[in-house]
């Protein structure tokens, strides 16, 4: 947690002492500070808290650190896919205890902000006749909740689940459709059509410089929206201004920065960025690997449904066998306490849901890397064990190239990046490549061919004759 500099707190003070009861509750140390006397078990919800907090009577330094706790807060539920409450706070704030070296007086920090947050969300649902708890349970994210005057979402959402489509691409589709729907003021979108649509492309491209694969997903969002869950056609407006293409080589680490930043990398972290250096793969077929997704004996691993819904195989790296080996029993005594606890099998794709709908329990089915806690299931509301979301991942491998003194931009993604230039690199067919990544074009493996070294690198540069 942040702390202003010019601070008087030290450990152990009671740093909210000037503060007025109303804003926070009984000022107590960080030792007696509890979640427990919230008084609250039901979930919140209080989108509009930032206002809220900046109109209290809060000094200006409390609602900086108010606002830091909450938002630390909302994160984790937001990857955990719970909803705001007293339990997701307490399991928070364990979490942040086991995982972060805090000052007392920046937990005592935290907690008051994470109170604040929930007093004060429990009190404005009153006001508003709304009870505490009346989210939806089809979807613990903020843009799944239904607002005032949004005619059109259920439509949407019974389209995009009958048409099975992600749960990552529900929620980008239904953020783009609320960014329509607030450029243009207005919730009735049943009235807007071709150039309304064609005046926030254009926003979109000329005053925030959006890519031109933002852009299009934007497109794709708004044309679902009125075509699929509305029925509206809006003919053809193919002559909106698109954002200019950009074109920029991968970053690849070298073999001594794959080393040092494994080297900084704990378990399951370590194993999981190596198996994604060493096949291939990206992000979320990593992180949504299942048991009988590994062929270990033949060296290979299977990807279901990929990008573009197509499955392929990939390599194994052989070295590795034996950590792997090790770390599925570690895996499986999980999975024997999920069965002992009787908790909810593991997600499986509806269609499978609904013939077979026992296989969740099976171990073939369970998560290679599986999440510690359970959470709740954003369309069904079960709980259950998810896996390790890839923003956590992501954030592991962040930390670990700042770790090792990398000094390039790393993201999970260069993994895939290095596998691929480092095979070309060692001669390998391009068209194998193109397999082994699941490129639909051959010309998009092409532009490793641009960052690969070779032995016949004779051109020197011409200051080097002077």
């Amino acid at each position: 947690m942040e702390s202003d500099s010019s601070s008087q707190n030290r450990p152990g003070d009671s740093c909210y002492a000037k503060l007025d009861k109303s804003d926070i509750g009984n000022c107590k140390s960080e030792t007696q500070v509890r979640l427990e006397d919230a008084e609250m078990d039901r979930a919140i919800f209080f989108p509009d808290w930032g206002e809220a907090l900046a109109e209290s009577r809060l000094p200006e330094r409390e609602k900086h650190g108010f606002k830091i706790a909450i938002k630390w807060f909302l994160g984790y539920c937001r990857r955990a896919r719970c909803r705001a409450s007293r339990q997701s706070a307490n399991a928070f704030y364990q979490t942040v205890k086991r995982e972060r070296d805090l000052e007392p007086f920046q937990k005592n920090q935290l907690l008051n902000g994470i109170r604040w947050f929930l007093r004060s969300g429990l009190e404005r649902s009153q006001l508003n006749g709304a009870p505490g708890d009346a989210i939806p349970r089809d979807s613990v994210h903020s843009e799944h909740i239904r607002r005032v005057g949004e005619s059109w979402y259920d439509s949407f959402i019974s389209e995009i689940r009958r048409r099975h489509y992600s749960y990552h691409t529900e929620t980008s589709y239904l953020k783009w459709i609320r960014d329509y729907s607030a450029y243009h003021k207005t919730n009735e979108l049943e009235e807007l059509g071709r150039e309304e649509v064609r005046a926030f492309l254009d926003y979109q491209a000329i005053e925030r410089r959006i890519g031109a694969s933002t852009q299009r997903q934007a497109l794709n969002a708004i044309v679902f929206m009125y075509e699929q869950a509305l029925g509206k056609k809006l003919g053809d407006f193919s002559d909106y201004l698109r954002a200019r293409p950009k074109t920029s080589l991968p970053t690849v680490l070298s073999k001594e920065e794959l080393k040092r930043l494994f080297e900084n990398l704990t378990q399951p972290y370590r194993l999981m960025a190596q198996l994604q250096y060493g096949s291939g793969l990206r992000v979320s077929e990593l992180c949504g690997l299942r048991i009988k997704d590994l062929d270990l004996d033949n060296g290979k691993v299977v990807v279901r449904q990929g990008k573009g819904a197509k499955d392929r195989a990939t390599l194994v790296p052989g070295s590795l066998r034996s950590v792997i080996e090790k770390h599925l029993e570690k895996i499986r005594n999980v999975y024997e306490k999920d069965r002992e606890e009787n908790v909810e099998g593991v997600y499986l794709p509806e269609s499978l849901e609904r013939k077979f709908n026992a296989s969740g329990k099976k171990w073939i089915w369970f998560w290679i890397w599986p999440s510690r806690e359970l959470s709740i299931d954003p369309r069904s509301g079960i709980e259950r064990r998810h896996h390790v979301l890839p923003r956590m991942y992501q954030q592991k491998i962040a930390r670990a190239a700042s770790k090792a003194e990398i000094s390039k931009r790393v993201t999970s993604h260069a993994l895939r990046h290095s596998f691929a230039t480092h095979l070309l690199e060692q001669g390998t067919n391009i068209r194998t490549v193109q397999e082994l990544l699941g490129h639909g074009d051959i010309k998009t493996t092409q532009i490793y061919l641009h960052v690969m070294r070779t032995d016949e690198e004779t051109t020197v540069s011409p200051f080097d004759a002077l």
